[in-house]
């Protein structure tokens, strides 16, 4: 299989062609919105460095489909969470990806990108059909990020025949395309003729193979190429150890040696200049208060959408954003521990030993269980955790975050200078991971839960 055709990046449309004929998987990525603007831009980007950090080439084949479904669910979360606060008319994106093996291909596709599969002149849609596609309505259409729940992802295997072709296009081309009819003669010279007239995200390709007779001309015209490239290098070294002796290699390692001292203090100096620099300024606001009359025990855990507060021996889940209460459940015995799961789940254990696996969104058991031996109690966060530039973009550079009994101190990473602090009269008990959405930490002081937003100037 090979790729014969494809868009480029345009306005707020992604393309992303990672495609090497030495790696086993070769992925594309095409995101497409029909409006442009800076937030659609985030979200993109947002996408590409999730799908980045997903490291594809290091799953096996036999899990591609439900690390797909898994990536896609929680993808769709983060999404939906993004484009609450957007500008965009559009809620939500259509998005294609397509990871090419061997002899297979695995692809998911959202929203407005349709993909189909040619053979000769006949058409085979891949997924949603075609027909009456721009009356669909938003439900239909099926944006990712447009759905506040656990989405059911479909993940299509395809083999391409030797003379077929799979190829992906926004619905509007698609539907001024179909009016003419598809053939694989003219598909390309078709698609780029629309391309030239206005830009739009597509792919085509080919299920043609390089045959084993061309495939063993090439690799024998490659070693050659290798081999004389060896052999001039060792007659070159050869020349310069005769003509120079063995003091013209010990001169070069002088020279090399001589190099990296000199790199070496250049470093050291700029490390020393470092505080030259003018630091970046940190603000720490308080959002909101609320008290909770049992206390709190654990450290709060949040998710894109919620805060969950252990308080006793209830849970109490609050919507971020609002700070309202989504949800609550008391439990018989005194809870020792919580932790966040995949699958939008959470799980409670009690000091009975018992597990408690629980939908986040509504608080119901999905399943329960019992250990004989006795359960540790949840251990205290570590007083210090670091807020990096991948977490907070508008961060000119990473900083620390430390707390302590009565103090919140955040500190500059390279020069370990402080940049802002918070005091607390009541104590601080807990302190939350660093939430990248709300650009805030959550602080436990004595029965009260602070939220404490982070804003750089």
């Amino acid at each position: 299989m090979q790729i014969i055709s494809h868009s480029d990046s345009f306005a707020s449309n992604y393309a992303l062609f990672d495609v090497f004929k030495s790696q086993e998987k070769n992925i594309i990525l095409l995101t497409h919105n029909l409006e442009d603007y800076p937030s659609l831009k985030k979200i993109n980007a947002h996408i590409l460095k999730r799908v980045m950090q997903l490291k594809l080439q290091d799953v096996m084949v036999e899990d591609l489909e439900k690390t797909l479904q898994e990536f896609f669910v929680e993808l769709n979360w983060q999404l939906y969470s993004f484009f609450r606060k957007a500008d965009t008319k559009d809620f939500g994106t259509s998005l294609v990806l397509v990871i090419m093996l061997q002899d297979q291909i695995y692809l998911v596709r959202f929203g407005r990108l349709l993909v189909a599969r040619l053979y000769k002149d006949q058409l085979e849609y891949i997924g949603e059909k075609w027909d009456n596609f721009k009356v669909k309505s938003r439900k239909d259409l099926f944006l990712l990020g447009s759905r506040d729940e656990d989405i059911h992802v479909k993940v299509h295997n395809i083999k391409l025949k030797n003379d077929e072709y799979l190829f992906c296009l926004d619905s509007m081309t698609a539907e001024k395309m179909q009016k003419t009819g598809f053939n694989h003669l003219s598909l390309l010279e078709n698609i780029q003729e629309e391309y030239q007239k206005q830009p739009f995200p597509y792919f085509i390709i080919s299920g043609k193979t390089i045959s084993k007779k061309k495939k063993r001309k090439i690799l024998a015209n490659k070693r050659l190429r290798n081999l004389t490239i060896f052999v001039a290098l060792a007659i070159i070294l050869s020349a310069l150890y005769v003509n120079f002796g063995k003091n013209f290699i010990a001169e070069q390692q002088r020279i090399l040696k001589h190099r990296i001292s000199e790199n070496q203090k250049s470093l050291l100096e700029f490390a020393a200049d470092i505080s030259l620099y003018p630091h970046q300024k940190i603000e720490l606001n308080k959002k909101w208060v609320k008290t909770f009359s049992n206390g709190i025990q654990h450290t709060p855990l949040v998710d894109i959408k919620n805060i969950y507060i252990c308080s006793k021996n209830e849970i109490l889940v609050y919507r971020k954003m609002t700070d309202n209460l989504r949800w609550s459940k008391e439990f018989d015995d005194k809870i020792i521990g919580i932790e966040l799961l995949d699958a939008n789940r959470i799980l409670v254990i009690t000091a009975k030993n018992e597990l408690m696996c629980l939908n986040r969104d509504y608080g119901s058991i999905v399943w329960e269980n019992k250990t004989e031996q006795a359960l540790t109690k949840q251990n205290a966060n570590s007083n210090f955790f670091q807020i990096s530039v991948d977490d907070y973009r508008q961060l000119s550079g990473s900083i620390v975050l430390v707390y302590s009994l009565n103090s919140l101190q955040i500190l500059d990473v390279i020069t370990g200078e402080q940049i802002n602090s918070y005091t607390s009269s009541r104590g601080i008990k807990y302190v939350s991971r660093f939430d990248i959405l709300e650009k805030c930490v959550y602080l436990v002081e004595g029965n009260k839960l602070t939220k404490l937003v982070l804003e750089v100037k």
